[in-house]
């Protein structure tokens, strides 16, 4: 064995005194996988400068006289058309070249979708993105697609949402639509008066939809200034537009107007006078003010507050509404109660009337008194007395009238009397009179209607807690 070969052996085999290094150590030494910085952008760029000499692309695509040579392998990397192109047994497959149609008016759209082929950007304005698009869809460039939409869904104001909406319509740009929708919803009120171009081009279904809403936010606008807008849509293309004036105004609140709203300018506008049905809802919403104690009993879309559903709790002085978004309880208005109140009263909704019933205002009072709160123009209205003082009762709607059963009397007698009467009150004649006089003798009992039925449960008399569910029939 030479010298030299001796040496390398000892190495190998640890014998030097020195950095001594085994094989073992060598061996166990660990890997990195290392990346050159800016590699894939670099590559790019070298085959985007190829372009420039037609001897190093293999493909060429051919537009109107303009001529954009490209290599077939990225095509297929980042189009789909061109993927389906190559992969079937189109004779472009085996050609260097092909005459894309549909561009005949620009060829900026394609020659910007090949740029984004070699680089992944694109430089887009409201003046180009419809080319953009139309070259995009049409190739079948969804990273291109997806960066336009990103765009479309950024730039959305109020001044240009329904153009973008048409933009996305037309080139079904499903994700941009969902998105436009809900804001055109939100900003409704806010396109008619702060953007009444866009606005005049909605649709007859957009129109509609909006309209129909019971959430629909008004902002500090009413129901009159829907109206008014509504006509100034119609007039925008009265020709072919005013065939939709009676299904439009069907879904105008006339009977959330004012009654001067009413008079002086609703009944006396063109579009009114020259339709039928629309003559009809405005007599009924003068009739809606002119029998005001019929008012609670209509259930129609007419009448319907537009607002979001609240949940209100009656305090002892004051109405409180439930904030979902701050989460805490705000004041609506004063209740009509006395402070202090020592016995619950009873609480129900007729159509989004509130009415309390069995309260007083001073201690020198019987519980007989009862209220109705208006949720349009947050206002108590004083109603009748019950025919006898009581507390703790149940109430609850039929029809027309509200029963009330259970509870107790005397507010000033050591001993409670539970009664055991039905008294029922006509909502439109504003009238207590008696129902029954074979009621449940409970207190803090609950009442649920269902049609003519009366469920009542729950509910004690003095000496025990007792869970009875008892039907009542009303004959009306």
């Amino acid at each position: 064995m030479h010298h030299q070969d001796s040496e390398q052996l000892r190495i190998l085999n640890g014998h030097y005194d020195d950095d001594v290094v085994s094989l073992n150590d060598i061996t166990s030494t660990p890997t990195k996988l290392s990346n050159a910085l800016n590699y894939a952008t670099k590559l790019l760029e070298k085959f985007s400068s190829m372009r420039d000499k037609p001897e190093l692309s293999d493909f060429r695509i051919d537009i109107n006289d303009k001529h954009f040579y490209c290599h077939k392998f990225l095509l297929i990397a980042t189009s789909d058309y061109f993927k389906a192109m190559f992969s079937g047994n189109m004779s472009e497959s085996q050609s260097d070249h092909v005459e894309l149609k549909g561009f005949e008016s620009s060829s900026n759209g394609v020659e910007s979708m090949i740029n984004f082929c070699y680089s992944g950007s694109l430089f887009i304005t409201f003046d180009n993105i419809d080319e953009l698009l139309h070259a995009a869809t049409h190739l079948q460039i969804k990273d291109a697609i997806d960066l336009c939409s990103q765009f479309l869904i950024e730039s959305c104001t109020i001044k240009n949402c329904i153009d973008i909406y048409k933009i996305s319509d037309l080139y079904s740009l499903n994700d941009v639509l969902y998105v436009i929708k809900i804001f055109v919803s939100k900003n409704f009120v806010l396109l008619m008066f702060h953007a009444c171009h866009q606005f005049e081009q909605l649709t007859y279904e957009q129109i509609y939809d909006e309209l129909s809403r019971d959430t629909l936010d008004m902002y500090q606008y009413n129901e009159y200034d829907l109206f008014t807008m509504t006509c100034t849509w119609i007039k925008a293309n009265y020709d072919e537009r005013v065939k939709y004036t009676a299904d439009l105004f069907k879904r105008i609140r006339f009977m959330l107007m004012t009654p001067e709203q009413l008079c002086d300018h609703v009944r006396h506008h063109e579009l009114i006078k020259n339709n039928e049905e629309s003559r009809i809802l405005v007599q009924n919403a003068l009739c809606y003010y002119a029998l005001p104690n019929r008012q609670p009993l209509i259930n129609d879309i007419q009448c319907r507050v537009r607002n979001e559903p609240i949940l209100v709790a009656v305090g002892e002085i004051e109405l409180f509404s439930l904030n979902t978004t701050s989460e805490r309880w705000d004041t609506l208005c004063q209740a009509p109660l006395e402070e202090n109140y020592p016995y619950p009263f009873s609480a129900i909704t007729v159509n989004n009337y509130l009415y309390v019933l069995g309260t007083r205002r001073s201690s020198s009072e019987e519980y007989k008194s009862c209220y109705r709160f208006s949720a349009h123009t947050c206002e108590w209205t004083k109603l009748q007395n019950l025919l006898h003082d009581r507390s703790r009762f149940a109430a609850a709607h039929v029809e027309e009238y509200i029963y009330i059963m259970g509870g107790f009397e005397g507010f000033k007698r050591t001993t409670r009397v539970y009664v055991n009467t039905i008294e029922r009150y006509s909502i439109e004649n504003d009238q207590w009179e008696s129902f029954s006089t074979e009621g449940p003798q409970l207190s803090s009992l609950a009442a649920c209607a269902y049609g003519n039925l009366v469920f009542l449960g729950g509910g004690k008399n003095g000496q025990w807690y007792g869970y009875v569910i008892i039907k009542l029939l009303f004959t009306l």
